[in-house]
């Protein structure tokens, strides 16, 4: 009997421990969770990105909505190249009953947040992002997937705790010229929260990621400074100078040559008589985006001035260069130009006429002759 007891004893314990070991919840690493607006993160760090919304499609497809506040979180991923996240995915409900769309998800997400992973022999050192792997919830008619970053690896602690560096550069030019919208764009180089430019002697009005810079002032030089923000830190990038300059005369054309070019003087008369328009621009060797109109001009055939107004050359003009001898010199020797400068080209621009007195040139489907050229 005391046997029976001592052995009836011993089953109750055990089950009392089976049952007390069973029962006991399996313990959790502490996570610990932090905002992108940290300044300091530690491996094992979680981030949390939120929910997305996962949509069926009426042909039974999944559809992912990205929202604009993971906008945020992309830049951070893409500013952070000194740490290494995992991307977890925790799945609600469907996640597991389509296990197809955590492939379609993965890929969606890399490519919203532009990173490729790990490389082909699965090195993290150039990614910044990668799947780490799906973990399931299950609650019922909530097709939600929660998406969290991990801190899995941190490179001289990371971008925040490096230095800021930015420039600025003028993609036109490297001088800024009066009566004129210059572009001006900038780059900050680490992790910050907004950047922006002041200039002392030139006005600066935001445009998209740009700037348009106007000289405001009579000096030779202006500057334009460059400042980030992180939380409450600002820091002064630089002090940038600029020389001052006013804007270049721009080329005038007759046609498609430019009248002080080496084309202008040698063309035949037939190919000047068709040509009967005249444009002004800069050339390519001046990268300045500016347009022009043409005001009045002064021309020369042999002793005689004509004025002509506007872009067209004038039928007199035309006709008196017909009716001249062969051999009589052809001169432009003014023309105004009215752009963002409003200024006079100065000859003289000479070319002979070759033909002789009276002669004509008959242009199929011409009555008014055109080449349309350098508009």
């Amino acid at each position: 009997m005391q046997n029976f007891n001592m052995r009836q004893l011993l089953i109750c314990l055990f089950v009392t421990l089976a049952c007390s070991a069973f029962g006991q919840k399996r313990k959790t690493a502490n996570l610990h969770y932090k905002s992108i607006h940290d300044t300091r993160f530690s491996i094992g760090d979680r981030i949390s990105l939120g929910e997305i919304t996962i949509v069926l499609s009426s042909k039974g497809k999944d559809s992912l909505i990205i929202p604009d506040s993971l906008e945020l979180y992309r830049s951070f991923v893409q500013k952070n190249t000194l740490m290494t996240f995992k991307l977890h995915m925790i799945w609600r409900n469907q996640g597991v009953k389509f296990p197809g769309r955590t492939n379609y998800t993965r890929d969606a997400l890399l490519e919203y947040l532009n990173e490729d992973g790990p490389d082909a022999n699965g090195d993290l050192n150039d990614s910044t992002c990668y799947i780490y792997g799906f973990k399931h919830s299950f609650f019922k008619q909530k097709p939600l997937l929660i998406l969290e970053l991990e801190v899995i690896d941190v490179q001289s602690m990371n971008n925040l705790n490096t230095p800021v560096q930015g420039t600025i550069s003028l993609p036109e030019i490297n001088t800024l010229y009066r009566d004129y919208n210059n572009i001006v764009e900038f780059a900050v180089n680490g992790q910050y929260d907004s950047a922006w430019v002041k200039g002392d002697g030139v006005e600066l009005t935001q445009h998209g990621s740009q700037y348009i810079a106007r000289i405001s002032s009579t000096k030779r030089e202006v500057s334009m400074t460059l400042y980030s923000r992180m939380g409450d830190e600002i820091t002064e990038h630089g002090v940038f100078r600029y020389r001052v300059s006013n804007l270049p005369l721009p080329s005038v054309y007759w046609g498609m040559f430019q009248l002080n070019g080496i084309h202008f003087p040698s063309l035949n008369d037939s190919s000047f008589l068709l040509m009967e328009y005249i444009f002004a621009k800069y050339p390519p060797e001046v990268p300045l985006k500016a347009s022009f109109e043409v005001g009045e001009m002064k021309i020369r055939i042999g002793d005689s001035t004509y004025t002509n107004r506007g872009k067209t050359i004038s039928k007199e003009i035309i006709a008196a260069y017909i009716n001249a001898n062969q051999g009589t010199v052809f001169t432009i020797e003014s023309v105004e130009v009215n752009g963002p400068i409003k200024a006079t080209v100065y000859g003289p621009f000479t070319r002979t006429k070759s033909t002789p007195k009276g002669k004509k040139f008959n242009y199929p489907n011409f009555n008014t002759m055109n080449s349309g050229g350098c508009g």
